[in-house]
Formats: structure tokens, C-alpha cells, sequence
């Protein structure tokens, strides 16, 4: 008998359009080919077929590849957007020592939220 494969969080799972792609994934190819086949007619008297496909290649491919591309489960606009926060905003620890407990170091950071936690559980 044979045994399928059912994910839990049915959140991840998105659902196929056309060709086993997404919406998103659908949209951009789409827009890819307009922008690249524009592009290769418009080059192709000019310059010859060769130079018009390569091209053609070379501006499908950005496109293509943010379309396609997740890692860590996030797509390509959401990394890029956490790089261009760390890029503009880097994030910088502070530590200091801590006596009471013989010297070792702590980050500054996780004892201001630690306090602000304590701080809202006594009011209540």
C-alpha cells in the first residue's frame, strides 16, 4: 500500500497554477518573456541572432531567478529586504560583565528585554 505524505502546517503549502507553478512564480515568467523577447526582436536586426539570444538569456535570467528562488523557507523579496535593514541599519551587541555571576559576559540586549518582560508580569 502506499503511503502519502501529508505536511501538518498546511500554511507552506502553496497552490500550483498552471505547469505546477504558482500565481507568483506564473506572473514573473510571464513578464520575463515580455521583457526578454522585447528585448531579443529589438536587438536581432542590428547585432544577429547569436548576440539577441544571448540577450534574450541574460535579461530573462534576473527575473527567472527571483521568481524561483527561497531559501529558509523565505522568497527572494524577503531576503532582499533583510539585507538591504542589515546593510542600512546594522545590528550592534553591546556586552558587559557581570559580576555576580563570576565574571561572565552577557549581552546587553537580552537583559533590557528581560527586565521590560519582568517589568510587565508584576503588573499584572
Amino acid at each position: 500500500m502506499a503511503h502519502v505524505h501529508i505536511p501538518k502546517d498546511l500554511s507552506r503549502v502553496k497552490s500550483k497554477f498552471i505547469l505546477g507553478l504558482t500565481y507568483k512564480q506564473t506572473g514573473i515568467v510571464a513578464f520575463a518573456g515580455f521583457v526578454s523577447f522585447s528585448i531579443f526582436f529589438a536587438v536581432r536586426g542590428s547585432t544577429g541572432t547569436p548576440l539577441a539570444m544571448i540577450l534574450l538569456f541574460l535579461s530573462a535570467s534576473p527575473f527567472i531567478a527571483y521568481a524561483f528562488f527561497t531559501k529558509d523557507g523565505l522568497d527572494a523579496k524577503q531576503w532582499i529586504k533583510i539585507i538591504i535593514r542589515y546593510k542600512i541599519f546594522p545590528g550592534k551587541r553591546i556586552y558587559k560583565k557581570n559580576k555576580s555571576k563570576g565574571g561572565t559576559v552577557e549581552n546587553k540586549t537580552n537583559e533590557r528585554t528581560e527586565t521590560s518582560l519582568n517589568k510587565r508580569n508584576t503588573k499584572l
